[in-house]
């Protein structure tokens, strides 16, 4: 197998993440624990400095179908990166 470099790696489970959740919306009729989505992250903070105002905030959502395709894209792609 072949190791993922840091960029490619990251693309490889964002694209698996994202076809996960496609399928999870798709398949929640037939599925419903497939369209379960957990949060992790922290709601928006607000920094206001006068001149200039920052809202800071990380919110991730997933679900056991986005995981389970985020480790099967890993998987194949360290079998067949070309």
């Amino acid at each position: 197998m072949r190791k993922l470099k840091g960029t490619a790696a990251a693309i490889v489970v964002l694209a698996g993440g994202v076809a996960g959740s496609i399928l999870g919306e798709a398949l929640k009729n037939r599925a419903p624990f497939l369209a379960n989505n957990y949060s992790i992250g922290f709601t928006p903070t607000v920094v206001n400095l006068r001149i200039l105002s920052l809202t800071i905030g990380f919110q991730l959502k997933l679900g056991v179908l986005a995981i389970v395709c985020m480790l099967a894209a890993v998987f194949i792609a360290k079998l067949k990166w070309w």
